[in-house]
């Protein structure tokens, strides 16, 4: 599952173009466990970009605390 509205933009894509790919400010990142999106918000903080947020445990800690997922 994801959060709901999620945008699913590769770690990859990130790293390759990260002003491309982040247009703004007051980003929340979450991957599965938490490693990738901390690794993505910094690069988006190199970029100059701010407000930027990493779920701490990813979606596995998001689940875990209760709050819902959006399920194909």
């Amino acid at each position: 599952g994801h959060i709901a509205n999620a945008r699913l933009v590769p770690l990859g894509e990130i790293r390759a173009r990260p002003r491309d790919v982040l247009t703004r400010d007051r980003v929340i990142f979450i991957c599965a466990r938490g490693v990738r999106s901390l690794t993505a918000a910094k690069i988006a903080e190199s970029a100059g970009l701010n407000e930027l947020y990493s779920v701490d445990g990813g979606t596995y800690g998001w689940a875990s605390a209760g709050l819902p997922l959006v399920r194909d």
